[in-house]
């Protein structure tokens, strides 16, 4: 766990880092930066909370039954957490996304709006867009649909998958096997969260510097 948290760390200043850049560059725009930087402040706390309980716990005193059901269910509660932190990652994208080409591209969010006709806009429909007009390259793109392919999965279909399928985002490989629950490491979400930031960077410094 002490390496999940001293990665959040890490995210959390490389935000901090991000969200001053974009404030400089106009501090009216939605900043997800900022947004994803305060969701994974409380992520930590929650993180460091159980990390201090688990290590102030006795573990002698426990028989080694108790002390692997007390590991495990130490995992759920961090995947739990961290799976939190990624949905709403994904969630504060897309909402300044969307928002963000109000400001400097009404005209990709207009031709979304007519391919959609009036229908609800999601990620998945801006990132295509944008991959059509070329702010988005193919490797950038399939990680984008990755992204939200995992978090559609974890939202929708309690994180079973309805397919066998292996997706990649780098070096992280993800493996659906359909009808039952994805498993991972405890970094799992953490990474994709980390995926999804440097994503977003690029994107913006594409979508500003157009």
């Amino acid at each position: 766990m002490k390496k999940v948290i001293d990665y959040i760390h890490s995210l959390r200043l490389k935000l901090e880092e991000y969200g001053d850049w974009l404030e400089r560059y106009n501090r009216n725009l939605p900043n997800a930066f900022n947004m994803i930087f305060n969701d994974l402040t409380l992520t930590l706390e929650l993180l460091d909370y159980y990390y201090r309980l688990w290590s102030s716990l006795n573990i002698s005193a426990f028989s080694a039954k108790d002390v692997e059901r007390m590991r495990k269910e130490n995992w759920k509660r961090v995947m739990q957490i961290t799976k939190w932190a990624f949905i709403d990652t994904l969630s504060s994208l897309e909402f300044s996304l969307k928002k963000m080409l109000e400001t400097i591209n009404p005209k990709v969010l207009s031709v979304i709006k007519e391919r959609r006709r009036n229908k609800p806009i999601y990620l998945r429909s801006i990132i295509k867009e944008l991959h059509r007009e070329g702010y988005v390259n193919d490797e950038a793109y399939n990680g984008w649909i990755t992204l939200i392919e995992i978090r559609n999965c974890v939202v929708h279909n309690n994180a079973i998958p309805e397919s066998n399928r292996t997706l990649y985002l780098d070096d992280l490989k993800i493996v659906f096997t359909r009808g039952q629950m994805l498993t991972a490491k405890l970094d799992f979400f953490v990474k994709l969260i980390d995926y999804a930031i440097k994503n977003y960077k690029r994107l913006v410094e594409a979508l500003i510097e157009d």
